[in-house]
């Protein structure tokens, strides 16, 4: 397998908050869309986008079909257990509209790919039975303007590495995970979606670092959380509110009682200072 760091290609960036490449969150995971894209342009080589369940495989292939069916004709296609090379050749051509191919017809692919490259996405791809890679790898080996992109994780690669020795000759797309500080941004920018079950004042450090911990930064363990962050954030605000009421009746009551309450009684008022005697006058002789 090419190693991704060790492949160079030019490519004009384009910015995550632009267009098709908003729905991969980060510049970084947008990156590894410009490298799918170029790969497809430049190498006949099978590739493989591997990472966890959750981590935007399908969104990259959907984002792939919808936005550069301009260049190509793209079908995307879901794997199953019951899938067969007939059932996937038949979908691959019902998807590309050829009105003149009849229900299994290799020739009639063949001729559409002289006209205009076929990319052929497969997601779930580790649910193929064992040999059915190798088949269709074959198959677009066989017919220069088909490409193929099979999406599985990490563990279904190694299984399949067992069973298809071929996929170890893919190129391998790693989709990373959100980092904590791109975990955060994330969480804030679900919260101001319309219909947004989080509040984007219940995005607080603490929480960013909760969901961080517990999802290992994968979107979509993150939008499973979901769900639980808006109960703990209603009963967070439900407690909120009742500890706020109960300090407002207090403070209430407390003024209640105070006005109720009978004020202190006045002191009773001193006694007035008794009037002393004066004293007897002594009496005048008489004239006898």
């Amino acid at each position: 397998m090419l190693d991704n760091d060790d492949l160079t290609y030019s490519y004009q960036r384009r910015s995550v908050n632009n267009s098709p490449e908003r729905a991969l969150i980060t510049l970084e995971r947008s990156q590894k869309l410009d490298l799918l894209v170029h790969l497809l342009a430049n190498l006949q080589q099978s590739l493989i986008v591997c990472g966890p369940d959750g981590i935007g495989k399908t969104t990259l292939l959907e984002t792939v079909r919808q936005n550069r069916k301009d260049l190509w004709d793209i079908v995307l296609l879901r794997a199953t257990p019951n899938s067969s090379f007939e059932s996937l050749v038949v979908e691959l051509l019902r998807g590309l509209n050829l009105k003149t191919a009849s229900a299994f017809d290799i020739n009639a692919l063949r001729d559409a790919c002289t006209r205009q490259k076929v990319v052929l996405l497969v997601d779930d791809a580790g649910d193929l039975s064992p040999g059915l890679l190798t088949m269709l790898i074959e198959l677009a080996d066989s017919i220069p303007g088909l490409r193929l992109v099979f999406a599985m994780s990490h563990d279904q690669f190694h299984i399949k590495s067992g069973t298809d020795k071929v996929v170890e000759e893919c190129h391998f797309i790693e989709l990373p995970p959100l980092n904590r500080k791109q975990c955060g941004e994330y969480l804030q920018n679900l919260s101001a979606q319309p219909g947004a079950v989080l509040s984007f004042n219940a995005v607080t450090d603490n929480l960013v670092e909760q969901v961080y911990r517990d999802t290992h930064g994968i979107p979509g363990k993150i939008l499973a959380e979901l769900p639980k962050l808006a109960h703990y954030q209603s009963r967070k605000t439900a407690r909120t509110g009742l500890w706020l009421g109960i300090a407002a009746i207090a403070a209430g009551a407390g003024y209640v009682a105070l006005k109720l309450m009978p004020s202190e009684p006045a002191p009773p008022p001193e006694p007035a200072p008794l009037a002393l005697a004066e004293p007897a006058k002594p009496a005048e002789p008489t004239a006898e």
